[in-house]
């Protein structure tokens, strides 16, 4: 045989070779679309279409590509306790893969699992258990990904529960765009030991323009937020209330606080979080940080009173139903202002804090704990835009009967800073100098003592008539009067009679009563 025929037929065999490698991989793709595409729709029974433009595995690098992905609820579906999803992702990458673990159900081992621009829009309904249709799925065999990663990624969650009630409804989230990565990701549903069928390592995620609609009085905004290192950072984030002023307490049923609240960065460092043998989530940081909050929060009194019973802080955090541990929480260059109004009033009174800064040690849950630090506050602020402000309180959890201490000082206070909120809410300007005021008082959830400290000098007081601008000059007379207007040099100190907490009102309410019973006390 010639050397010429002999180059020939292995030439043959050679592209006979490559023709029946791509025949063979054509036909296994073919096969592996149709398994694929019968998984999907018969062994797994979930209650949705899933299609897909092109599939193709690779042998050499053991990996799967899914493009075009396609996601949507089936029609008979809509009334089931599944949510309903519409959505797409551009690509689906799993590499390490080997067919006959998938055919053969055996536990998935992959080397990774990437999911490319995926779009998804959510939707949680409120469903008649009678009409309901009810969809049995097929446990999915363990899953073991060394790599996980979402790439710019999009979603729209609305929760249309109780729709028709808007006090309990519960809005819709969307995030603009989001990438997540995962390490040694394992998801098992035949382990009935685990609350939490996932486990995975050093979790990193990014997520942009967040937007939580609360559908009924705020909009809350977040430019972006980042969990990296086990640290949780979120910047610029806004609660804004959906109407004015005017409309929002119109709408409401009872008197209520009107929040406005935006910050330039909160971050929760050391964070870490857990569901334990009762399903409860546990959550620890070592620090919060709050930088730049600015806090407007404004009552207005013509709506009714609401009568409820107003619970001390420490039971707030007795009572939550999940572990809490946050060592530290700082909060700093910040401003508060607290408005308040009635329908006598001709404008709100205000009452500023700016130059916030506070340190917070041991915010804790009373969840699962039978002892527990004291929580302590620290307070440093400007008071009205004219004087130093220090507040020491302290508190602990656990205590049943809510005890607490709660201590401060004003030094070198211009009483015409107090007018913003006394003139327009209770018809009165005041005149002179606190030059000292110190007060340590302690209690629990019924009752109140302490001390009470001040210095001043030319005090006085001025009524007015109800448009807050004409002089009622008998009555302002005769109020000075009753009004200790010097302390002669001398700081006066006195212990304040019993004050009783009104259960139906807040804490700072209760405070308010013990510094005015050492006013009338050191000052009348």
């Amino acid at each position: 045989m010639k050397l010429s025929s002999k180059k020939g037929i292995v030439l043959l065999i050679f592209i006979s070779l490559i023709l029946i490698a791509f025949a063979g991989k054509w036909l296994f793709n073919l096969y592996l679309n149709k398994k694929i595409s019968n998984y999907v729709k018969e062994e797994t029974h979930l209650p949705y279409h899933i299609n897909y433009k092109n599939i193709e595995f690779s042998f050499f690098y053991t990996a799967l590509s899914i493009e075009d992905i396609t996601i949507s609820s089936i029609e008979t579906a809509k009334n089931s306790s599944y949510p309903n999803i519409a959505g797409s992702l551009k690509k689906l990458h799993i590499s390490g893969i080997h067919p006959l673990q998938i055919i053969q159900g055996k536990p998935i081992e992959l080397n990774s699992i990437s999911i490319i621009n995926p779009d998804f829009r959510i939707t949680k309904k409120t469903i008649d258990s009678l009409h309901q249709k009810n969809f049995s799925t097929k446990k999915l065999p363990k899953l073991n990904v060394e790599s996980f990663t979402i790439t710019d990624g999009s979603i729209l969650y609305e929760n249309q529960e109780d729709s028709l009630h808007l006090n309990d409804s519960k809005g819709s989230v969307s995030i603009k765009q989001f990438d997540l990565q995962l390490k040694y990701l394992q998801i098992d549903t035949d382990d009935t030991l685990q609350k939490m069928p996932v486990s995975y390592d050093n979790l990193l995620f990014s997520m942009k323009e967040i937007h939580y609609d609360t559908r009924k009085f705020y909009d809350l905004t977040i430019d972006n937020i980042q969990f990296k290192d086990n640290s949780l950072s979120l910047h610029y984030l806004k609660l804004k209330p959906k109407y004015s002023r005017k409309k929002h307490v119109a709408m409401l049923a009872l008197a209520d606080d009107i929040f406005n609240l935006n910050a330039n960065k909160i971050v929760l460092n050391n964070l870490s979080w857990h569901i334990d043998s009762l399903s409860k989530l546990n959550v620890t940081s070592n620090k919060l940080l709050i930088d730049s909050l600015n806090a407007n929060i404004y009552r207005n009194k013509i709506p009714p009173f609401n009568h409820s019973t107003k619970s001390m802080f420490s039971k707030k955090l007795r009572n939550l139903p999940f572990g809490l541990e946050i060592d530290t929480t700082k909060i700093t260059s910040s401003k508060l202002v607290y408005e308040e109004v009635d329908e006598k009033a001709i404008a709100p009174g205000k009452l500023i804090f700016n130059n916030f800064n506070a340190t917070i040690k041991n915010i804790v849950s009373g969840y699962g704990k039978t002892k527990s630090l004291d929580t302590q506050i620290a307070v440093d602020a400007f008071f009205m835009n004219d004087a130093p402000l220090h507040v020491d309180w302290s508190f602990n959890v656990l205590n049943p009967s809510d005890q607490f201490q709660i201590r401060g000082t004003i030094k070198n206070f211009d009483a015409p800073a107090m007018n913003p909120f006394i003139k327009p809410y209770i018809k009165a300007s005041t005149s002179g100098k606190l030059e000292y005021v110190a007060f340590n008082f302690y209690g629990n959830n019924q009752e109140a003592f302490g001390s009470f400290a001040m210095k001043h000098k030319d005090l006085k007081v001025t009524l007015y008539r109800a448009d807050g601008k004409e002089k009622r000059a008998l009555l302002t007379k005769i109020g000075n009067w009753f009004i200790r207007e010097d302390s002669k040099g001398e700081t006066k100190e006195i212990e304040i009679k019993k004050v009783e907490r009104i259960q139906e009102k807040s804490f700072f309410n209760y405070l308010w009563l013990c510094i005015l019973q050492g006013l009338k006390q050191t000052v009348l």
